[in-house]
């Protein structure tokens, strides 16, 4: 399976789940108890599903904490640090920063301060 089928399950499973926010909430929480090659492929992850779900699904805040796509995927760059980037990781990132280009340049975006 390449890449971009890859990052198709895995948006199109985030999609169908009935309660985000439980997925949303575990991957936010996790970072600091998973090792660097276990966070990437997390990112990997909630890449897919903030480049290829629609914008509204990506920036949607859910739950007390407000947690959405987007901020999870800020929340983990941060904890990811400097460490090096595989090619399946590199991919991911290219294609989130095409979707933040294109909400950044639509008129109206729900959270547009999420996306900067």
């Amino acid at each position: 399976m390449d890449d971009a089928q890859r990052m198709k399950r895995h948006a199109r499973k985030f999609e169908s789940l009935r309660n985000r926010k439980v997925v949303l909430t575990k991957y936010a929480n996790c970072t600091a108890d998973m090792g660097k090659k276990e966070l990437r492929r997390h990112i990997c992850h909630v890449c897919a599903w903030v480049a290829i779900l629609p914008q509204c699904i990506a920036a949607a805040q859910v739950g007390a904490s407000n947690v959405s796509p987007v901020r999870v995927l800020r929340h983990m760059l941060k904890c990811r640090g400097r460490a090096p980037m595989t090619p399946r990781l590199r991919t991911a990132l290219q294609q989130v920063t095409v979707k933040i280009n294109n909400v950044l340049t639509a008129a109206e975006v729900a959270h547009k301060a999420d996306w900067i």
